[in-house]
């Protein structure tokens, strides 16, 4: 019998996805630059934020991915997710900090010392204001606070062996379905935006809605490891068109414009779902420059925001300041965001992170 491409062990198109996902974010805050182009920037990127989204459904993905062959161990994987996200985490905020508003200034104020300790620390800003609660230093930090909580109750979730799914099932019917209800006024919702006025922040933001897509995609990656397969090529092709094309027509017509999976996340993890089951019969074959981008997504997101306001701010006062408002802004400032990324990969990504890694697994005796 034919061994299937995830039996094989790749997974090239999640880190396609990966990528747009963040060209999308990095489009999405330097889009009014493209706007003299017959309003170009809003037409392309105004639903730029959804890569927010596909990057939630593909965490959930890549967690079962990534401990479906192994042994579980809930607390080697919450070391390895820690030590992949917080250096990288903590550098970037601090450099963004820096160049935006000065590090001496910003740290002169105690509620911004308050504001990185809360973000260190992936606690939310405030217990209000959904389904950010709150905007971190970086901007984009808010976020991180959504897949930390993901890792600590799927890390949770291992410790269940062979029952982990089931637990996992469990822990998102009472953070998502029953706290809601006992302790949110009887209100419960699939949309995003508005609060539960839950206390502590943590428990609004693990009560969140947002919150279903990192299930969603747990639930995409466990069709795709399982024997459920589309065997006719004609039908799979149909179904990856069909997601494709609904993708693009939502993208670009604003239809459903918002966060969650009441918006654009459910035909996210339609377009996931369809691509998957493609993968699982042949390798869906990526570009490497794609793949590339794939590789560097997290630093980009991290880092784009630290180039526009670099940029933004060797230009302002100058002549060059009118070109902020101008196609150049979004070329330059794109190019500089991805030099970024590619140096914080190879210098943060593969050089920092992994040697904490390596490390905290030690000291942990793992």
């Amino acid at each position: 019998m034919a061994t299937t491409a995830h039996e094989r062990g790749r997974v090239d198109f999640i880190q396609a996805l990966r990528g747009v996902a963040a060209l999308a974010v990095v489009g999405f805050h330097a889009r009014g630059a493209l706007d003299p182009i017959h309003g170009l920037g809003d037409r392309l990127f105004a639903m730029g934020f959804a890569g927010v989204d596909l990057f939630f459904v593909i965490s959930g993905f890549i967690m079962v991915e990534a401990t479906a062959t192994r042994r579980p161990d809930g607390a080697a994987f919450l070391i390895k997710r820690l030590a992949r996200v917080w250096p990288v985490y903590v550098i970037a905020t601090i450099v963004h900090v820096a160049v935006r508003f000065g590090l001496v200034t910003y740290l002169a104020r105690p509620a911004n010392l308050r504001a990185l300790g809360k973000a260190f620390v992936f606690y939310p800003q405030a217990p209000h204001g959904a389904p950010f609660l709150g905007f971190a230093p970086d901007d984009v930090g808010w976020t991180l606070n959504y897949e930390f909580a993901f890792y600590v109750i799927f890390a949770i979730s291992l410790a269940f062996n062979r029952a982990r799914y089931l637990v996992l099932s469990g822990l998102f019917v009472i953070l998502l379905i029953i706290v809601p209800l006992v302790l949110g006024h009887g209100a419960l919702r699939l949309d995003p935006y508005g609060d539960y006025h839950l206390r502590p922040a943590e428990l609004e933001l693990t009560a969140s809605p947002m919150m279903w897509e990192f299930l969603a995609g747990v639930g995409v990656a466990l069709i795709y490891r399982s024997r459920f397969r589309i065997a006719s090529r004609a039908l799979r092709r149909a179904f990856v068109g069909v997601a494709v094309i609904a993708t693009i027509a939502q993208y670009l017509t604003h239809f459903r414009c918002g966060y969650g999976i009441t918006y654009m996340g459910a035909t996210l993890v339609v377009l996931v779902l369809a691509l998957a089951l493609a993968h699982k019969e042949e390798p869906l074959r990526v570009p490497r420059w794609l793949l590339w981008l794939g590789n560097i997504s997290f630093s980009l997101y991290l880092f784009h925001r630290v180039a526009q306001h670099l940029i933004f701010r060797l230009c302002w006062g100058t002549r060059l300041q009118p070109q902020l408002d101008r196609p150049s802004y979004f070329i330059v400032s794109t190019a500089l965001a991805l030099g970024f990324a590619q140096l914080s990969y190879v210098v943060l990504e593969r050089g920092l992170s992994e040697r904490v890694r390596a490390a905290a697994l030690r000291l942990c005796g793992r």
